[in-house]
């Protein structure tokens, strides 16, 4: 997908992929002081790990 200017926030796909880039990189620059690209695959299974399981609240 490419794009970009003011009509691409109205897309409905670039919104989400924009949220998910931020909630990703806030998640790392506040649990990591530093990241090491050996481990980024890592990280990454971290953060869709904790995502997945925030859709599977149980009361």
């Amino acid at each position: 997908m490419t794009g970009g200017g003011a009509g691409s926030v109205e897309l409905l796909a670039f919104y989400w992929i924009n949220t998910m880039l931020g909630n990703i990189k806030n998640a790392l620059h506040g649990t990591y002081h530093t990241l090491n690209p050996k481990h980024l695959p890592r990280y990454m299974a971290e953060f869709e790990y904790r995502f997945n399981r925030s859709f599977q609240l149980e009361k």
